[in-house]
């Protein structure tokens, strides 16, 4: 097995062996001979090394999606793949154990938190602060609850606070929207938002916006 391939591998296995940590995003554009054979041992060194890893994720459930996962590596893009290891790590549930698949780039440059109402900006650069406070609409013109039952699947959802805090990490990344369907082109995307009634527009991405 190759060096890049091994870093891969070793990287997704330590995600088990981790506590409250994360792991670094496995390398970019694999060959599908490349992506089959880490999600393979993926597969093997999660089942291994994980203390308790069918508590809520059936063992033949858990190989039949490694399985199909490594039969979509012939076809699927980079971005198919790291959603696949990030669904097969949410569907283990355990909210102590994870990937980092989608943080290549900058995220943008805001913050979200979910309250009762909905969720709404809590932090933004200072050239963007008219959105701090303002509820969120839309994200790439999904409506937000449209848009983060799209990004649920990537989450273990055995802890709701922590489910909420990986939602709002999620709705911050490109490559996470790019993977749950949203349109991203060029890795930005328009969060609308609203404020007293009025409805506005921030473009986002690992750049300088504007809010108007």
């Amino acid at each position: 097995m190759s060096r890049r391939i091994l870093k891969l591998a070793a990287l997704l296995a330590a995600a088990v062996l981790l506590s409250g940590q994360a792991v670094s995003p496995p390398p970019e554009h694999l060959s599908p001979g490349q992506w089959r054979e880490d999600v393979a041992n993926f597969g093997r060194e999660l089942a291994a090394r994980h203390k308790d890893l069918f508590f809520h994720l059936p063992r033949a459930e858990f190989e039949q999606q490694i399985s199909r996962l490594e039969d979509a590596a012939a076809t699927a893009s980079d971005i198919e793949m790291r959603a696949g290891l990030t669904r097969i790590m949410a569907a283990v549930d355990d909210p102590h154990s994870w990937i980092l698949a989608f943080n290549q780039g900058k995220p943008f440059e805001l913050r979200f938190r979910q309250f009762p109402e909905g969720w709404y900006c809590t932090e933004a650069r200072d050239d963007m602060a008219e959105a701090v406070g303002a509820r969120l609409i839309s994200v790439a013109g999904i409506p937000v609850e449209e848009a983060t039952r799209r990004l649920l699947p990537f989450i273990a959802q055995q802890n709701p606070i922590q489910t909420q805090d990986a939602m709002a990490s999620l709705l911050l990344l490109p490559r996470a929207l790019e993977a749950a369907g949203l349109p991203v082109p060029g890795k930005s995307a328009d969060f609308e938002l609203m404020r007293d009634g009025r409805r506005f527009h921030s473009l986002r991405a690992g750049r300088a916006g504007t809010v108007a």
